[in-house]
């Protein structure tokens, strides 16, 4: 379960990731700029997905679409990312009402939902244009809400991913791309309320492609 103290360890966590990310680009964006072979750089990936639940969330949450933007670091074939997939619009997502903590989440409430995810992956060549690319991170699930204009923070829960990705690199310099993901999660929302399972699987397909560096 989330409370406020969660809430700001989980954003200094986001801002350490964002500064680490700015700070490489600075580092590296010139020298990979001035070398076609370089082995560092970065990437950008936008993706709509459906996402499912185990049956005992299923019966709780009614949200299937969400999408995905994505930045990346590559180093060779190790390759960090950070991704945030999140509900389309806001919606009536809660089938019926779940108490946590001392509230409630409802289904007249504008909830947006995100399920949110940090990996480390390794990318293996298969053809020319082809890459296999296994993955295992952690994972941020969370509902928010809007009122009267204002976001409000509600459930945040950490658990697990592992994905795969299969992508196809267009082209001469392979740096863009179609790919399509398949990504399972130990969402641990049990721990907000037992009405919820711990399971999800996210099938995504997207386009991305490499803001610098060649690989």
């Amino acid at each position: 379960m989330y409370n406020k103290k969660g809430f700001k360890l989980l954003k200094k966590e986001t801002l350490l990731i964002l500064t680490f990310l700015c700070i490489s680009l600075i580092s590296y964006g010139q020298k990979s700029l001035r070398n076609k072979t370089a082995e560092f750089g970065t990437g950008i990936r936008l993706s709509p997905g459906f996402v499912t639940y185990d049956k005992k969330t299923s019966e709780v949450i009614d949200n299937k679409y969400l999408i995905g933007f994505e930045l990346s670091l590559f180093y060779k074939n190790i390759i960090f990312f950070g991704t945030s997939n999140m509900s389309y619009t806001y919606d009536n997502y809660i089938t019926e009402t779940i108490p946590y903590l001392d509230k409630e989440l409802t289904n007249d409430q504008n909830l947006r939902l995100y399920l949110n995810n940090i990996n480390i992956a390794y990318s293996i060549l298969l053809k020319s244009d082809i890459v296999l690319q296994p993955s295992i991170g952690r994972s941020f699930y969370f509902f928010t809400e809007e009122v009267e204009g204002e976001t409000k923070s509600l459930i945040r829960v950490r658990g697990y991913n592992f994905a795969v990705d299969l992508s196809k690199w267009f082209l001469d310099d392979k740096t863009l791309c179609v790919f399509i993901r398949n990504q399972f999660y130990l969402t641990n929302l049990s721990k907000v309320n037992s009405e919820f399972g711990n399971f999800a699987y996210l099938l995504t397909i997207g386009i991305g492609g490499r803001i610098i560096g060649n690989k």
